[in-house]
């Protein structure tokens, strides 16, 4: 039964885009493993070392959308009784710490399109006189779209992507294998 496997494998991953490098297929094994790779309680390599957060300054309340997002961070690293909502994906772990007293550091974005210079300044010098000067930032961004543009993520995206549905393929395979060795199982019987 292992060979037959084993077989089924082969004929999968030659299904694969074939790749003159080595090195290409090591890059991506590691970068795979190290995205879907969820932290136990004794490693390091996913823990959590700091938090940033980041507000929009064209919020009707900056300020208070800031505290929430602290207040989830907090509640969510330390426990309480909403550390079942969790920021992250329902499928995934919970976030581990590195230390119960991580960095942070506040961020608040600012259009020059859109936004009002003013009341970005004002949202910015109020995170800076709460949470330290050395911890803030203003991101000045332009919303104004150019169509000519490339997508810098499409080639990343692609790359991730590919071994993601190789693998959702052969898990939907490998289940319909399952369910009708199941359902001859119930024929028979």
């Amino acid at each position: 039964m292992q060979i037959t496997g084993a077989f089924r494998i082969v004929s999968t991953v030659s299904t694969l885009p074939q790749f003159q490098s080595t090195e290409i297929w090591n890059s991506a094994f590691r970068d795979s493993f190290s995205y879907w790779f969820e932290p136990s309680d004794i490693d390091f390599l996913k823990t959590y070392l700091c938090c940033i957060f980041v507000i929009s300054a064209d919020e009707e309340d900056p300020v208070g959308e800031l505290t929430k997002l602290i207040q989830q961070q907090h509640t969510q690293q330390h426990g309480g009784a909403e550390s079942a909502n969790s920021l992250g994906p329902a499928h995934c772990a919970a976030p581990k710490w590195f230390l119960p007293n991580i960095l942070k550091y506040y961020v608040v974005l600012h259009d020059v399109e859109d936004g009002n210079e003013e009341k970005a300044n004002e949202v910015f010098a109020k995170v800076s006189a709460s949470y330290g000067s050395d911890c803030c930032h203003m991101l000045k961004i332009n919303s104004t779209s150019d169509a000519d543009l490339p997508d810098p993520w499409q080639q990343i995206l692609e790359q991730r992507y590919r071994g993601l549905e190789s693998g959702l393929e052969m898990a939907r395979k490998k289940l319909m294998e399952k369910s009708a060795s199941a359902e001859s199982l119930v024929i028979f019987s």
